[in-house]
Protein backbone atom coordinates (compact mmCIF):
# COMPACT_ATOMS: atom_id res chain seq x y z
CA UNK A 1 0.00 0.00 0.00
CA UNK A 2 1.28 3.60 -0.63
CA UNK A 3 0.92 6.24 1.53
CA UNK A 4 1.42 9.95 0.76
CA UNK A 5 4.22 11.47 3.14
CA UNK A 6 2.99 13.60 5.55
CA UNK A 7 4.49 16.43 7.81
CA UNK A 8 3.56 18.20 11.37
CA UNK A 9 4.34 21.96 11.52
CA UNK A 10 3.77 24.42 14.89
CA UNK A 11 3.27 27.23 13.19
CA UNK A 12 2.88 30.40 14.84
CA UNK A 13 -0.32 32.15 15.29
CA UNK A 14 -2.39 28.86 13.90
CA UNK A 15 -1.58 25.96 15.40
CA UNK A 16 -0.26 22.45 14.54
CA UNK A 17 -0.97 21.74 11.04
CA UNK A 18 -0.58 18.71 9.31
CA UNK A 19 0.15 18.56 5.76
CA UNK A 20 0.22 15.65 2.80
CA UNK A 21 2.37 15.09 0.06
CA UNK A 22 -0.09 15.29 -2.99
CA UNK A 23 -2.08 12.80 -5.79
CA UNK A 24 -0.77 12.57 -9.18
CA UNK A 25 -4.52 13.67 -10.18
CA UNK A 26 -3.57 17.23 -7.59
CA UNK A 27 -0.15 17.52 -9.25
CA UNK A 28 -1.72 17.80 -12.33
CA UNK A 29 -4.46 20.18 -11.38
CA UNK A 30 -1.94 22.23 -9.56
CA UNK A 31 0.17 21.90 -12.51
CA UNK A 32 -2.76 23.30 -14.88
CA UNK A 33 -3.69 25.99 -12.72
CA UNK A 34 0.13 27.26 -12.93
CA UNK A 35 -0.35 27.39 -16.65
CA UNK A 36 -3.01 29.50 -16.62
CA UNK A 37 -2.01 31.84 -14.60
CA UNK A 38 -4.14 30.81 -11.72
CA UNK A 39 -2.62 31.73 -8.19
CA UNK A 40 -0.56 28.51 -7.89
CA UNK A 41 0.61 28.77 -3.78
CA UNK A 42 -2.91 29.36 -2.13
CA UNK A 43 -3.90 26.06 -4.24
CA UNK A 44 -1.34 24.34 -3.24
CA UNK A 45 -1.80 24.65 0.48
CA UNK A 46 -6.03 23.72 0.21
CA UNK A 47 -4.54 20.99 -1.34
CA UNK A 48 -1.64 20.13 0.75
CA UNK A 49 -3.57 20.84 4.14
CA UNK A 50 -5.15 17.98 5.59
CA UNK A 51 -5.30 19.27 9.74
CA UNK A 52 -5.66 22.66 10.82
CA UNK A 53 -7.74 22.83 13.63
CA UNK A 54 -7.65 26.81 14.04
CA UNK A 55 -7.52 27.93 10.48
CA UNK A 56 -10.51 26.81 7.94
CA UNK A 57 -9.25 26.14 3.99
CA UNK A 58 -10.69 29.40 3.13
CA UNK A 59 -8.38 31.38 5.09
CA UNK A 60 -5.03 30.63 3.94
CA UNK A 61 -4.67 32.92 1.09
CA UNK A 62 -5.28 35.90 3.52
CA UNK A 63 -2.89 34.05 5.68
CA UNK A 64 0.22 35.42 3.60
CA UNK A 65 -1.40 38.43 3.60
CA UNK A 66 -1.34 38.90 7.92
CA UNK A 67 1.41 36.89 8.75
CA UNK A 68 4.07 36.25 5.46
CA UNK A 69 6.74 33.93 7.93
CA UNK A 70 3.76 31.63 8.88
CA UNK A 71 2.74 31.14 5.07
CA UNK A 72 5.85 31.17 3.87
CA UNK A 73 6.75 28.02 5.95
CA UNK A 74 3.81 25.75 5.21
CA UNK A 75 4.46 26.72 1.30
CA UNK A 76 7.97 25.61 1.68
CA UNK A 77 6.93 22.16 3.42
CA UNK A 78 3.62 21.78 0.89
CA UNK A 79 6.18 22.19 -1.72
CA UNK A 80 8.48 20.02 -0.56
CA UNK A 81 6.82 17.17 -0.14
CA UNK A 82 4.54 17.42 -3.10
CA UNK A 83 7.94 17.05 -5.07
CA UNK A 84 7.74 20.58 -6.65
CA UNK A 85 10.44 23.08 -6.57
CA UNK A 86 9.33 26.54 -5.23
CA UNK A 87 11.70 28.55 -7.13
CA UNK A 88 10.61 26.44 -10.84
CA UNK A 89 6.54 27.17 -9.68
CA UNK A 90 7.40 31.19 -9.12
CA UNK A 91 9.21 31.24 -12.27
CA UNK A 92 6.35 29.40 -14.31
CA UNK A 93 3.18 32.20 -12.70
CA UNK A 94 5.49 35.15 -13.87
CA UNK A 95 6.31 34.03 -17.01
Amino acid sequence: MFELPVEDLQVDGVGDVRLSGLTFSQRLTLQKAAEGKQELFPALLLAAVVQSPKLPPEQWDSLGGINQDAFIKLLDAATKLAGLDRDDAEKKAET
